[in-house]
């Protein structure tokens, strides 16, 4: 491992190593770290995240609409047409429209599972998650995991921890805007 890959300053010599090896690696950053607001946690993989966003951001301001026919202006004009809220609410949920038939005709599980693989193919996610990993009773043999897929909180310990409960209350009011959009 190269000193990049391990940052010495990060450490804290206060806490011993086979006490509690991940206080010891990241007690100084622990204290140190900001965690944004409107964050569930914060590290390396996020602020890589936001700066590519960043630099996504940037090279889509970059582009001019100029030639009908370049990348750049297809690029521009893609970009506007996400940002295009009054067509978004012009347009309400009628664009879901034939989606949410196909919802509607679901009458046995082998369709629901047709319909699952239909919108993985499509890009459309699905109610739970699929995920295989190591058994952890048994890491020489890998088990399937089903998941919930991102359409709640983070973890359970939302729900259910006074700490949460900012959060669980815009959750909740999110949740019912949701039902009235519907």
């Amino acid at each position: 491992m190269t000193n990049d890959a391990l940052n010495l300053a990060f450490f804290d010599d206060g806490v011993r190593p086979n006490d509690d090896l991940f206080r010891h690696v990241n007690g100084t950053w622990l204290r140190q770290v900001q965690i944004p607001e409107d964050r569930s946690g914060w590290g390396a993989f996020q602020e890589l995240r936001e700066d590519s966003e960043a630099a996504v951001r940037e090279i889509i301001n970059d582009c001019q609409a100029g030639r009908e026919d370049t990348d750049a202006a297809r690029i521009a004009h893609l970009f506007a047409s996400f940002m295009d809220t009054e067509a978004v609410e012009r347009l309400g949920n009628a664009p879901l429209q034939e989606l949410l038939a196909q919802v509607d005709e679901i009458s046995s599980v082998s369709e629901l599972a047709h319909f699952w693989g239909w919108s993985a193919r499509h890009g459309i996610g699905a109610l739970f998650d699929l995920d295989n990993d190591a058994d952890p009773g048994n890491p020489t043999r890998y088990l399937l995991f089903v998941s919930q897929s991102g359409i709640s909180l983070p973890d359970e310990e939302y729900y259910r921890l006074d700490e949460h409960a900012k959060t669980r209350e815009a959750y909740l009011a999110h949740i019912e805007a949701m039902f009235a959009l519907a």
